[in-house]
């Protein structure tokens, strides 16, 4: 199956519009395997694994903001 385009832009003549700087947050879940003697390690272990990686995330236009470590199984 082709992939479509994904254009999604406003119906108005583009000699009426204007530009916007719109700030917003995204959340997403993930889910990590961590190797830890308790969950407190695996709780900090964990966010400091994905602080560690956001060079990612900066070169899509993205920033961390709060990490919120909703639970921790064995």
């Amino acid at each position: 199956m082709a992939k479509k385009a994904l254009h999604i832009r406003s119906d108005s003549p583009k000699h009426l519009r204007m530009a916007y700087k719109v700030m917003m947050t995204a959340e997403f879940y993930k889910e990590l395997t961590v190797s830890a003697i308790s969950p407190d390690e695996a709780r900090v272990l964990a966010e400091e694994r994905i602080r560690a990686r956001q060079s990612a995330f900066l070169a899509c236009g993205y920033s961390i903001g709060d990490v919120e470590i909703i639970g921790v199984e064995e």
